[in-house]
C-alpha cells in the first residue's frame, strides 16, 4: 500500500511539473511574440516607405520625360506604362487639390459615412 501511495505522489508532482512546464513555454511563446513581429512591421515600414519616395520623386521625373517625348514628336502616342504614369500623377493632383479646397471636412465623419455604406461592406467580403 506505501508503494501505491508514493507512486501517487510522484504522479501528482509529475502531473504538477509537467502543467509548470507547460505554463513557462506559454510565457516564454508570449514574450516572443515582439521580438518575431517588430521585422515584420519593420519591413512593412520600409515597403510603405519605398513606394512614398517613388510616388514623390520617380513618378514625376517620369511624367516629366513622357512629356518632353511626346512634345518632342519622337513617338506619337504614350506608352501604355506612360499613360498609367500620366492617370496616377492627375489622380494624386486632384485628390491633394481637393483635400486643400475643403479644409472643413470631418474625417471621423467621412470615415462613419464610407463605413455605413452597404456597398463597401458587399466589396470586402466578396474581395476576401
Amino acid at each position: 500500500g506505501s508503494d501505491s501511495a508514493q507512486a501517487m505522489v510522484y504522479r501528482s508532482e509529475s502531473a504538477s511539473e509537467q502543467d509548470a512546464q507547460r505554463r513557462r513555454e506559454g510565457i516564454y511563446n508570449f514574450f516572443q511574440v515582439p521580438r518575431n513581429l517588430e521585422p515584420l512591421l519593420l519591413f512593412g515600414y520600409l515597403a510603405c516607405v519605398d513606394a512614398f519616395i517613388d510616388q514623390c520623386t520617380f513618378l514625376p521625373i517620369r511624367v516629366l520625360f513622357a512629356a518632353a517625348q511626346r512634345l518632342g514628336r519622337e513617338s506619337r502616342s504614350l506608352s501604355p506604362s506612360q499613360r498609367r504614369d500620366a492617370l496616377r500623377v492627375l489622380l494624386i493632383s486632384l485628390v491633394s487639390g481637393s483635400l486643400l479646397l475643403v479644409p472643413g471636412i470631418a474625417m471621423s465623419q467621412a470615415y462613419h459615412n464610407v463605413r455605413n455604406q452597404s456597398v463597401m461592406k458587399l466589396y470586402v467580403v466578396f474581395s476576401s
